[in-house]
């Protein structure tokens, strides 16, 4: 079956998700479509981020996206007493962290910086951001990994996440994690 509204677009990627679709262009432009798009079920741009498209994932009711400048832009809902994070992308400033990988959870984002941080954003519920203390993170937030050491990836599970170091130590923290009573 013909695409007619994405045929002819430099369509670079597209993605599924259980109640929503989306692709994006060549120039950034995100396009979605299906039952949870305000009641859309027609393909539309629903933005665009004006650079080209690295990688982009989607928690419950987030998107994240790279772009191939290093820019980190994430929209839509975090859940934690329903929660907004932000309705339009908005992208992290470059000055204050370099992404060169992240991972969605279901209502979070964790980033590895260029230097082998670690960022957040969203619900840290279960401890799923690796930070005790804080439920939510509003802003993207450095977290302190230093009893671990340099990250090189990030992997998120629903509220589990899962954090390998540059010495390819594998870390788990969050809910269903191995130590949890649930």
């Amino acid at each position: 079956m013909l695409v007619k509204d994405l045929s002819g677009k430099g369509i670079e990627g597209v993605y599924a998700f259980k109640e929503t679709s989306l692709a994006y262009d060549e120039c950034g432009n995100v396009f979605e479509w299906g039952a949870k798009t305000n009641g859309r079920h027609n393909i539309e741009l629903s933005y665009s981020l004006g650079e080209k498209i690295n990688k982009i994932e989607r928690g419950n009711h987030h998107y994240c996206a790279l772009t191939n400048h290093t820019r980190l832009f994430v929209w839509g809902r975090m859940e934690y007493h329903e929660a907004t994070i932000f309705n339009e992308p908005k992208p992290f400033e470059p000055k204050l962290i370099k992404p060169a990988q992240f991972s969605c959870g279901s209502n979070y984002v964790l980033v590895v910086d260029a230097s082998g941080e670690l960022w957040g954003i969203g619900s840290n519920q279960y401890g799923q951001l690796a930070s005790p203390g804080s439920k939510f993170f509003k802003e993207m937030t450095k977290i302190n990994t230093n009893k671990i050491g340099r990250l090189s990836r990030v992997f998120c599970v629903f509220e589990c996440s899962f954090m390998q170091t540059m010495e390819e130590e594998l870390y788990f923290c969050g809910r269903h994690s191995y130590n949890s009573n649930d």
